[in-house]
């Protein structure tokens, strides 16, 4: 689901904005203030999502019983697409609630997850950020910009300003938090601020 679309294939955001409210439910769930799912064909050319921005707040959860994956994010839910995104910025709350025997909760407060190479520039999030799952077999991830942050990712001058949060309720649950990215793998951050009051994993 998401406040402009909820699956993109292979396409460019620009100058596009969403004023409301977003939410879904459901086994596999991929939410955005702007793009619930951003995905493209093998070896496809750079996207874009430029001088965007989305105002609501934005919440996934999957029901009771066994899930596989929640992934949330203020601006775009999950992106398997390879990515700049330029000059954007959401300020809704963020929240993504695996209630049951979930495999991934992500949350980010411009993108849940990546699956692919991500430029993140000049983009920040204001709205609070959170994430709770019974994890057993993968992680919660939330971050201020980004959840989970792909190999060969960078974010670049961004900031974020809301609470962020993270929770798993499984035995053996794995939770990342971070002002800015909940768990970046093999990426750079540079020249960019956490200024959350409270950033907290349980």
């Amino acid at each position: 689901a998401g406040g402009i679309a909820g699956h993109a294939f292979s396409s460019t955001f620009v100058n596009t904005s969403s004023t409301g409210f977003v939410s879904a439910t459901g086994y596999s769930i991929k939410v955005g203030g702007l793009v619930g799912s951003h995905v493209g064909a093998s070896g496809n050319t750079l996207s874009y999502i430029t001088n965007c921005y989305a105002t609501g707040d934005v919440t996934g959860t999957t029901p009771e019983g066994n899930s596989y994956q929640v992934d949330t994010g203020g601006l775009v839910g999950f992106s398997q697409l390879t990515t700049s995104i330029i000059n954007c910025y959401a300020t809704g709350d963020v929240t993504s609630s695996g209630i049951e025997n979930t495999n991934r909760v992500t949350a980010g407060g411009i993108i849940g997850y990546t699956e692919t190479e991500i430029h993140i520039r000049d983009c920040f999030a204001t709205g609070d950020v959170s994430g709770t799952g019974k994890c057993s077999n993968y992680f919660v991830g939330v971050g201020g910009i980004v959840g989970r942050l792909h190999a060969n990712s960078d974010v670049e001058n961004c900031y974020a300003i809301g609470d962020v949060s993270g929770t798993g309720t499984g035995d053996s649950a794995k939770v990342y938090v971070g002002g800015i990215a909940g768990t970046p793998y093999y990426s750079d951050i540079v020249n960019s601020y956490a200024l959350n009051q409270h950033v907290s994993a349980s």
